[in-house]
């Protein structure tokens, strides 16, 4: 799931059981990720976290990543999360 989020939305993640604990990136979700096109660069990482993922994958938490591995504030835009990885 990590994988196919990085492929459409240009920016790696995190994804954390409710506890905090990272799940394995192979483990198979519930659901697909259901988008093609990658989110607005506009969306703040809590608007994406609030309308993309919380929105399919109830009871599992997540963490944006900056390109150097360093977790985004929610306030941070996408744009600016994506240009770290092309820096």
């Amino acid at each position: 799931m990590e994988k196919t989020i990085y492929e459409i939305e240009q920016f790696k993640v995190t994804i954390c059981n409710a506890d905090g604990s990272n799940i394995r990136g192979d483990k198979k979700l519930h659901h697909r990720y259901p988008y093609t096109k990658k989110a607005h660069d506009s969306f703040t990482v809590n608007e994406w976290i609030e309308k993309r993922f919380n929105k399919h994958f109830e009871g599992y938490t997540v963490l944006v990543k900056m390109k150097d591995g360093s977790v985004a504030s929610g306030q941070t835009k996408l744009k600016t999360v994506r240009d770290s990885y092309y820096v």
